[in-house]
């Protein structure tokens, strides 16, 4: 009996010892461990271990080599938890709980309860629910730039590879849902039943539906049959049976996911959806589309050019029709709209001596107002835009600048062209000066001149009417020459210097007014306004001068 009591004693007094803790030991067991065992020998782990073979049965031969086993792992597991810390009787398995958080290389893992086990590499982790039945402290695992949160997690450190439930990652400008995961590798995952949706929220508004999909982190998302999921009411048309979104850092071709929405007048959409074509390192394009459940639609082309060292820009060509009220009824009205933005800039060391630029920002009057979602847009009445083609003639003192320009006011809808205004400039020269000269100058060699021509096509109406102008009756145009000529310089009395010049000023019109009084008839004037006086528009070259000096 007493031998009994003796060897039960000895059996249990670890025990006894791990239970009778003091409090400053328990303080010790929540501060940072770190823990480097003999296990990082360990051969192999059994998380998605393949199952045996025949080759595992073969007798080998009798003159084996032990060699000495490489490192499993190549850096110890920190691990810290702030309610307590539990190490089982053997050592290779480690429980934390609250905001319990574990550490190996890069990766990082968070969450309420982890359980470490240092044998086979795994780690298991899972939230709590609070007081409201909220799961709080859910997984958080890091591994670099990576980041995601789930309900529950099973991780292995060797092979990479674990489970993870109801879990959440953002994948480029996206976002993919998943009840049921598995990580295959780095940065590859295989889910049945995801989702995919640029909507932030908890439970999406909108979503694509995944039956089965494997995505491979910043390099792309590869999905089996999906169809679209709005409000959590399914559409099976158009039905994908297979879908490619392309999820790399840089640009590549791919589908443009849509964003869902409601619109009062409007009705329900879905907006932006479309294709991206990434063709090459000079320039893409973006091909989308907006569709409303009350027969508004949009279509939409943007694109980016660049050439290294010589010129870049971007082009963007939008159609819209707004349809409001119900077809057949008085309030209802269906307008056609656009809009025009072109950006372009040329690299200063392309060409010194030519340079183009443009501008530009047209648009329907009330496009800004129906279409655009910034209040800033929605506010500018005034638009203006230009193109502008400079030239240096080398080795000449000429010089060409042609611009197009437009301006408009939404108010009332006015529009203004000037298509062209050219200029051409002579720089000032002096025709009587020697090439080979020797000696001071002679007074005649001082008599110097240039020449300055401007040339302007201009016109005003209403955006609806402009096109119906007619180039010769109503776009003003003309052409103006201005030739300043410097005389040589002299002192009057040695006390008062004189600088002669003379200027010379001609202007060209190609077509002029003959206005006519009657007493009897009264006509609209260009205001519209009645008078009686009567204004014919002859055509025909008209020129008039003036001289200074």
């Amino acid at each position: 009996m007493h031998k009994l009591l003796f060897t039960y004693f000895l059996l249990f007094l670890p025990v006894l010892s791990i239970c009778q803790v003091n409090k400053n030991e328990q303080e010790e067991l929540r501060k940072q461990q770190t823990y480097t065992p003999d296990i990082y020998t360990q051969e192999k782990d059994t998380f998605f271990s393949e199952p045996a073979t025949a080759s595992d049965t073969l007798v080998t031969d009798s003159l084996t080599i032990i060699s000495e086993k490489a490192p499993v792992l190549e850096a110890p597991i920190e691990y810290t938890a702030e309610d307590s810390i539990i190490i089982s009787l053997d050592g290779q398995k480690v429980f934390l709980f609250n905001n319990s958080k574990v550490t190996y290389q890069n990766i990082e893992l968070t969450a309420y309860f982890i359980e470490l086990d240092l044998e086979t590499k795994e780690v298991y982790a899972e939230g709590i629910k609070d007081s409201t039945d909220v799961l709080v402290q859910k997984p958080v695992f890091k591994d670099g730039s990576e980041e995601f949160e789930s309900n529950t997690l099973r991780y292995n450190f060797e092979s990479e590879k674990g489970i993870i439930t109801d879990v959440v990652t953002e994948q480029g400008e996206g976002f993919v849902h998943s009840r049921l995961t598995k990580k295959i590798s780095k940065d590859a995952f295989i889910l049945e039943k995801g989702k995919y949706t640029t909507c932030d929220a908890e439970h999406p508004h909108f979503y694509l539906h995944m039956t089965k999909a494997k995505v491979i982190s910043k390099n792309k998302i590869i999905t089996g049959p999906a169809y679209m999921v709005l409000e959590d009411f399914p559409i099976y048309f158009p039905f994908l049976p297979f879908g490619y979104f392309p999820n790399t850092p840089t640009y590549s071709s791919g589908i443009l996911i849509p964003s869902y929405g409601e619109e009062t007048n409007r009705g329900f959409f879905l907006r932006d959806g479309g294709y991206y074509w990434a063709a090459g390192e000079y320039f893409d394009l973006a091909l989308r589309g907006d569709i409303y459940s009350k027969g508004s639609w949009a279509g939409k082309l943007h694109s980016n050019y660049r050439k290294r060292y010589k010129f870049n820009g971007g082009f963007d060509l939008r159609y819209a029709v707004n349809v409001y009220g119900e077809r057949d009824l008085d309030y209802y009205t269906s307008t056609p709209q656009f809009a025009v933005t072109w950006n372009h800039s040329q690299d200063p060391k392309a060409n010194p001596h030519q340079t183009f630029s443009a501008s530009v920002n047209l648009s329907s009057s009330g496009y800004d107002k129906q279409n655009s979602y910034s209040a800033e847009n929605y506010l500018r009445t005034q638009k203006s835009s230009s193109i502008s083609f400079t030239k240096k003639f080398e080795n000449t003192p000429f010089n060409l600048s042609v611009n197009l320009r437009h301006s408009q006011n939404s108010t009332d809808s006015s529009l203004t062209l000037s298509m062209p205004e050219m200029t051409f400039n002579m720089a000032k020269f002096y025709p009587l000066q020697k090439k080979n000269r020797t000696g001071q100058l002679k007074w005649y060699e001082k008599f110097g001149l240039n020449y300055t021509g401007n040339l302007r096509n201009t016109i005003t109406a209403h955006e609806s009417e402009i096109l119906k102008q007619s180039f010769a009756r109503d776009w003003k145009n003309g052409i103006k020459h201005n030739i300043p000529i410097s005389l040589p310089n002299f002192n009057l009395f040695n006390y008062i210097n004189v600088s002669p010049g003379f200027t010379y000023n001609e202007k060209w019109y190609f077509k002029k007014f003959k206005r006519s009084y009657s007493e009897e008839e009264q006509y609209h004037d260009e205001y519209g306004r009645l008078s009686h006086v009567k204004i014919d528009t002859i055509p025909g070259f008209n020129r008039v001068y003036d001289y200074s000096y």
